[in-house]
């Protein structure tokens, strides 16, 4: 049986790195042997895509604080990761870079802007900005947005199309389930 793992310490906090020898396996509570490891390490290619319409205002500076934690937590060492704005444009606002300063800077100066949403185009967009990416990366895409397109040109089934067959793994950030929670 072949299982991906990741390895944490008592403190919870994420192990990179370690030899067969050094950690133990348990299924159901019981330790498992190990016939064979092999230690792996993918790296990440990250599109963030961040809706910045006017309907954006109030979530913003709390979106603003994320730069910092993409590094440590998702990019790791090997990573690199490009931010995008949306409202009624799509803006590139940092091109890929493993800097984290320079992600977080970009993150910060996202503004709210004009009342549309152009959510399925940010999402045809970013997918297009990872498939110029080094092919043995994993390619991901974090979308911090609300559900709901304002004047894409671009069509959900094809987009989910393009998606799939970009090998491109998104994930989703409801922007207004934040808002409701913090107002």
């Amino acid at each position: 049986v072949v299982a991906p793992v990741l390895v944490f310490d008592r403190k919870h906090n994420y192990v990179n790195g370690l030899l067969p020898d050094q950690f133990r396996v348990f299924d159901n509570g019981k330790e498992q042997n190990l016939a064979s490891v092999d230690v792996t390490y993918t790296p990440i290619s990250m599109v963030v895509a961040i809706q910045s319409n006017s309907r954006a205002d109030k979530i913003l500076p709390q979106v603003n604080k994320i730069g910092a934690m993409l590094k440590p937590i998702v990019l790791g060492d090997q990573g690199e990761a490009a931010v995008m704005a949306f409202d009624s444009r799509i803006r590139v606002v940092q091109p890929f870079t493993s800097d984290a300063d320079l992600i977080t800077k970009a993150i910060k100066t996202i503004q709210p802007g004009s009342t549309s949403s152009r959510l399925i185009d940010a999402v045809e967009e970013s997918i297009r900005l990872l498939n110029h990416r080094d092919k043995n990366r994993r390619h991901l895409l974090l979308v911090i947005g609300e559900g709901r397109d304002y004047g894409s040109e671009a069509r959900v089934r094809e987009t989910l199309q393009f998606l799939q067959l970009s090998s491109v793994t998104a994930y989703w950030v409801d922007m207004s389930h934040i808002l409701g929670t913090l107002t």
